[in-house]
C-alpha cells in the first residue's frame, strides 16, 4: 500500500461534499463519518482510485462492499445494508472487515486473500453463517471478489458484489425434505411409482411396488424402452412422450400391461390403474415424469369370478319359467327376473320403476290376501313359506314360494296358474291328476364341468330322477334314470347344445324302480373359454308333467273349438294388425264368394252404404277396432262380391289383445241379413206409398169440394140464364174444372228429386239458412246468437240440410215473435256412445213452448200446433232427411212461464 498522503491544509469533510457524491442513505454516512480516526485519514486525502470505486460502488443498484487499504476498511452501499444487518449497521462502516465478519472470516478470508494477490473470485450459493438479527444464523450467498487498483495499477483493496440466496436455497432444502418424505411415503406406500427423466424417459427412481409389477427389473439409470423389452409395441412409451411434449397428465384404468417372459419368469400379465404426471422446473419446463398407480390385477380376478357368479345365478333364474323377485328387510323391491317383470307388466306395472318402493305401500290391499300374508310371514318369521292363491285385486290365480335371505328380506318365486286352474274347471274329471298342481312346481339346478365327469345336482333335480339326496351321479348314471325311448334323443340334444352354442331344451321321462315315470324339462346352455373350449354345462330341470298333461288335454279342447268355428252358421274373419286376412271359416268364404287366400287385405273388401256411397276404411268396424283400440264396433252394410251380386251383412269386429293390452289382431263376425234388409226395403217403400196415398187422399178431398161446388155453382148459372153466350161460357167452365179434378186424382205421386252429396260445414249451412230470415227477426226485436265453434266437415245434401234449418227457425221465429232470443251453435263432438267424430247443431229459442201433449206427435205429418197457419209436414219431412243422413235429433221444450222456450239438437256424423 502507498504512504498516506500528508494532510491537505483546509478541514478534512470541506472537501468531502465535493468528492464523495450521492444521495443514498450510506453515501451520507460515508460523507458524515469521521475518517480521521482511520487509517484512510480524510476523505480530501483519499486516493482518487478510492473515491472512484466508493462513488461507483455507492451508485450501485447491487449489494456492493470495498474492503481497502492493508487494514481492509469496510464501504457498502444501500442495497447491502439487509445483508449487514441492524446488529452491525452502526459499527460496520470503516470497520476492519475481519473484525465486522469474525464469524465467517475462516469460510471468506482466504478468498478475500486470493483477491488480493489477484485473482478474482465467484461463489455460487455459499452457505456463510452470519450473526444479524442478535444471533448467529445460516445464510446463502451468490458473491465475487475482485482486486481493486489504484491509479498506479496496484491492487489497493477487493471489490465485494454479492447476492444473498438465503430465502431460496431454505425454500429448495425445504422442498428436497418434502421430495424426501414424500419419497419414504411413496416407498412404504401400497402404491407404485417411478420418476422417468428425459426424452428417454430414463428410470430414476422406482419404489418396491413398482419394482413387484415389473417382475424385480433393474431398471435404474436405463431407459424405459431398454429396461421393459416389449414396452414400445404396447404403446405406453408413445404415451409418454405425448405428456412430455405437451405438458398434459395421462389417466388411465383397466390397462393391461404385459411383461415378457425371461429366465425363470412366465409371460406375465397385469391390469392396473395409473397416471402419467408431468414434473415441471422452476421455468415451468417439463423434465420428466411421475407414474404413479395401482395394481389391480387380482381386484380384477376377482370381479370377473364375482361376475361370473353373478351371471350363472342370473342365467338360472332368467332361465326358469317362473316370476321372481326379492324384498329387502323392510318390504322394498330389490330385483325382478324377466319372467317375474311380464307378470307385472300385464297388471299395466313397470317392474323397473318399483325397484326401491315398499312393496305393502303401493299394494295396501296385499296385507288382507293369502299372498300377502304369505310374504310377511316369511318376512317376519324368517321361515319359507309356500302356497298357491287366488289374488283378487288382478283376478288371477298364482303359486308362490317365499325363502327368507340373508339379510333378511324375502325371494319369492310365483308362477301365474290362471290357465292351469281354468283347465282343471274344464277338465273336471282330471282332478286327481291335477292334484299335485297345489304344490309349488319344483325347479332344480345342475352343473357340471367339462368333459363329463362328476354332475353337480342340488335335491329337487335329484328327487326328479327318483334319488336320494346322498346318491352321487354320473352322465352314464343319468343317462340310465331316462326312458329308453328318450335316452339317445337327449344324449345327441346334449352333444348339439355343446357343439353348437345352442341353447339346451328338452323334454325326457324319467322312471322309478317301481315303473312310475315323470315328465321332466332340462334347460341349459354350455359356457366356453376364450379358445372356444367348452368349460362347463350348466342348468335346471323341472317336472312338467301335470303341465304336459294340461297341455294335451288344451290341445284337445282347441280341437273342439276348431269344429266349432268351422261349423258356426256366421262368416268369421281374424286380420292382423296391419289389416291383413289370416284366417276365415268356410260360411265367411261363402258370403264373400272368394277365399282367404283371395284376400290379402280387408281393406279390399267393397261395402258401400245404403245412399250407395263405398265405405271408407277408416270407418268400417274392423278398421275402427284396430286403429282405435278396445270396444266392440257394428256395422250394416251392403257387400258386392267378385261377380257383381249384392249382399247386405251386419258386421260386428272386436279386437284380439296381447298379455299386454296390446291391439295384435281383430275378429270380424258377418251375419247374412240379406234377406231381413230387402224385407225392411220393402215395407219402407209400402209404407212411403200408403202415407202419400193418404197425403193424396187428403189433398184430393180437400180440393175436391170447393171444386165441387164451384161446378154446382156453374150449373145453376148455365140453367138459370136466359143469354146462351153465358150458359156456353158456364159450360166451358165446368168442363175445365173437371180436368182439374181428373188431374188432381191422377197426378199426385212421389217427388224423387236428384240431390247432390257434397262435403258442407253446418255453420255456413246454418248462415244461409237463417239469412231470408234476419230482416224479420230484427223487425219482431228478436235477439239472434251465433256460436260457431265448428271446424269438420259433414258430406250431406246442403239443399236438404237448409231445409231442415230452415223449417226449425221458421217454427222458431212462430214461438218466439217479438222480445225473444234465437240462438244458433255448432261444434265438434263425438258421439257418446260409439265415439265417432262429429258435429252438433242446436237451435233454441226462447218462445212459448211445446205443451206436453203435442210432443209426441211433433214427427206426424199433418200435426201442427199453428191451426190454419201450419201443414204439419215441417217436421215429419225433417224427421226424414235428418235420417236418411244417419244424423240424431232431439227436443226439449218448457211452457214455464218466464221460463218458457225450446231446444233442437242435431248430430250430423262426419
Amino acid at each position: 500500500m502507498p504512504e498516506r498522503a500528508p494532510q491537505a491544509t483546509l478541514h478534512p469533510t470541506a472537501c468531502a461534499p465535493a468528492r464523495i457524491v450521492g444521495a443514498g442513505r450510506m453515501a451520507e454516512r460515508t460523507r458524515a463519518h469521521d475518517w480521521e480516526l482511520t487509517s484512510l485519514g480524510p476523505i480530501a486525502d483519499w486516493p482518487d482510485a478510492l473515491v472512484v470505486l466508493v462513488n461507483a460502488m455507492l451508485a450501485n443498484q447491487h449489494p456492493s462492499m470495498l474492503f481497502w487499504g492493508d487494514d481492509l476498511l469496510q464501504f457498502f452501499n444501500d442495497a447491502a445494508i439487509p445483508i449487514v444487518g441492524a446488529d452491525k449497521q452502526a459499527t460496520a462502516l470503516g470497520q476492519r472487515a475481519e473484525e465486522c465478519w469474525a464469524e465467517v472470516w475462516p469460510i471468506v478470508g482466504e478468498q478475500i486473500e486470493q483477491a488480493r494477490a489477484g485473482r478474482a473470485v465467484w461463489k455460487e450459493d455459499q452457505l456463510a453463517p452470519i450473526y444479524r438479527n442478535g444471533r448467529l444464523e445460516n445464510a446463502w450467498f451468490t458473491y465475487s471478489y475482485s482486486p481493486a487498483y489504484d491509479a498506479r495499477g496496484e491492487i489497493c483493496g477487493v471489490l465485494v458484489t454479492c447476492l444473498e440466496t438465503t430465502g431460496r436455497m431454505q425454500a429448495e432444502r425445504q422442498l428436497r425434505d418434502e421430495r424426501g418424505e414424500l419419497l419414504k411415503v411413496f416407498e412404504q406406500a401400497p402404491a407404485f411409482f417411478a420418476v422417468l427423466r428425459g426424452p428417454d424417459h430414463v428410470f430414476e427412481r422406482v419404489n418396491p411396488k413398482y419394482q413387484q409389477v415389473i417382475g424385480g427389473l433393474d431398471v435404474i439409470g436405463r431407459p424405459l424402452r431398454e429396461a421393459i423389452p416389449g414396452i414400445a409395441e404396447q404403446g405406453y412409451i408413445a404415451i409418454l412422450d405425448r405428456v412430455l411434449r405437451t405438458g398434459e397428465p395421462y389417466i388411465a384404468a383397466d390397462a393391461h400391461f404385459t411383461l415378457p417372459a425371461s429366465a425363470g419368469r412366465a409371460v406375465a400379465e397385469r391390469v392396473v390403474d395409473f397416471v402419467y404426471q408431468p414434473l415441471r422446473e422452476a421455468d415451468g419446463s417439463v423434465s420428466g415424469i411421475l407414474v404413479l398407480g395401482v395394481d389391480t390385477t387380482e381386484r380384477k380376478r376377482v370381479a370377473v369370478a364375482l361376475a361370473e357368479s353373478e351371471r350363472r345365478a342370473a342365467m338360472v333364474l332368467e332361465s326358469i319359467t317362473e316370476g321372481f323377485h326379492i324384498l329387502d328387510a323392510e318390504g322394498r323391491f330389490q330385483q325382478f327376473n324377466e319372467a317375474g317383470r311380464a307378470i307385472y307388466e300385464a297388471q299395466g306395472l313397470d317392474a323397473d320403476a318399483l325397484i326401491g318402493q315398499r312393496a305393502f305401500a303401493i299394494f295396501p290391499e296385499h296385507e288382507e290376501t293369502e299372498t300377502g300374508r304369505a310374504i310377511l310371514t316369511c318376512l317376519r318369521e324368517k321361515k319359507a313359506t309356500s302356497l298357491e292363491s287366488f289374488y283378487p285385486p288382478w283376478n288371477r290365480w298364482f303359486s308362490l314360494r317365499n325363502y327368507p335371505t340373508p339379510d333378511g328380506g324375502v325371494a319369492t318365486f310365483f308362477q301365474d296358474i290362471t290357465d292351469k286352474k281354468r283347465i282343471e274347471a274344464q277338465l273336471a274329471e282330471q282332478e286327481e291328476r291335477f292334484a299335485f298342481a297345489t304344490q309349488v312346481a319344483g325347479i332344480g339346478y345342475w352343473f357340471c364341468n367339462l368333459p363329463f365327469d362328476r354332475l353337480v345336482w342340488d335335491k329337487t333335480v335329484k328327487e326328479h330322477f327318483w334319488l336320494e339326496p346322498e346318491d352321487e351321479v354320473t352322465l352314464e348314471r343319468f343317462l340310465s334314470l331316462i326312458h329308453a325311448e328318450d335316452r339317445e334323443a337327449t344324449r345327441q340334444a346334449i352333444e348339439r347344445s355343446i357343439a353348437n352354442h345352442t341353447l339346451y331344451d328338452v323334454e325326457y321321462r324319467t322312471v322309478a324302480p317301481d315303473g312310475r315315470v315323470k315328465v321332466i324339462r332340462a334347460i341349459g346352455r354350455a359356457e366356453y373359454g376364450a379358445d372356444g373350449t367348452p368349460l362347463r354345462f350348466d342348468g335346471v330341470t323341472q317336472d312338467v308333467t301335470e303341465l304336459k298333461q294340461a297341455r294335451e288335454a288344451l290341445d284337445a279342447e282347441r280341437a273342439r273349438l276348431s269344429a266349432v268355428f268351422e261349423n258356426v252358421p256366421i262368416g268369421i274373419l281374424f286380420t292382423l294388425a296391419d289389416g291383413r286376412v289370416v284366417s276365415a271359416n268356410r260360411q265367411a268364404e261363402q258370403i264373400l264368394g272368394r277365399g282367404v287366400s283371395e284376400i290379402p287385405s280387408y281393406a279390399e273388401l267393397a261395402l258401400f252404404r245404403a245412399d250407395g256411397r263405398r265405405v271408407a276404411d277408416e270407418d268400417r268396424p274392423l278398421r275402427r277396432v284396430l286403429t282405435e283400440g278396445g270396444g266392440i264396433y257394428r256395422g250394416e252394410f251392403e257387400y258386392r262380391r267378385p261377380d257383381g251380386t249384392g249382399i247386405w251383412l251386419e258386421i260386428i269386429a272386436a279386437p284380439i289383445l296381447d298379455a299386454k293390452g296390446r291391439v295384435v289382431g281383430a275378429v270380424d263376425a258377418l251375419a247374412d241379413i240379406d234377406v231381413r234388409k230387402r224385407a225392411e226395403g220393402a215395407l219402407v217403400r209400402s209404407e212411403k206409398l200408403a202415407l202419400v196415398g193418404r197425403l193424396a187422399a187428403s189433398i184430393s178431398h180437400e180440393i175436391n169440394n170447393p171444386l165441387e161446388a164451384i161446378s154446382n155453382l156453374l150449373y145453376l148459372i148455365e140453367t138459370n140464364t136466359g143469354e146462351e153466350e153465358t150458359r156456353a161460357f158456364g159450360r166451358k167452365a165446368q168442363e175445365e174444372l173437371a180436368r182439374i179434378s181428373h188431374i188432381v186424382t191422377h197426378t199426385l205421386r212421389f217427388n224423387r228429386q236428384s240431390v247432390g252429396y257434397g262435403e258442407q260445414k253446418m255453420s255456413a249451412l246454418l248462415e244461409s239458412s237463417v239469412a231470408i230470415y234476419e230482416g224479420r227477426l230484427k223487425n219482431s226485436g228478436i235477439v239472434l246468437c251465433r256460436e260457431y265453434e265448428d271446424s269438420v266437415s259433414v258430406r250431406c245434401a246442403g239443399s236438404e240440410i237448409r231445409q231442415v234449418f230452415a223449417n226449425l227457425i221458421a217454427n222458431a221465429f212462430d214461438a218466439t215473435r217479438s222480445g225473444g232470443k234465437l240462438i244458433l251453435r255448432s261444434r265438434d263432438q263425438r258421439h257418446p256412445a260409439t265415439g265417432q267424430p262429429g258435429v252438433r247443431v242446436t237451435v233454441a229459442d226462447s218462445g212459448h213452448g211445446i205443451p206436453k201433449s203435442f210432443r209426441k206427435h211433433l214427427f206426424e205429418p199433418f200435426f201442427t200446433s199453428k191451426g190454419d197457419n201450419g201443414t204439419g209436414l215441417g217436421l215429419w219431412v225433417s224427421r226424414e232427411i235428418l235420417n236418411k243422413h244417419h244424423a240424431a235429433v232431439r227436443m226439449k221444450s218448457r211452457t214455464d212461464a218466464g221460463a218458457s222456450g225450446t231446444v233442437f239438437s242435431m248430430w250430423f256424423p262426419a
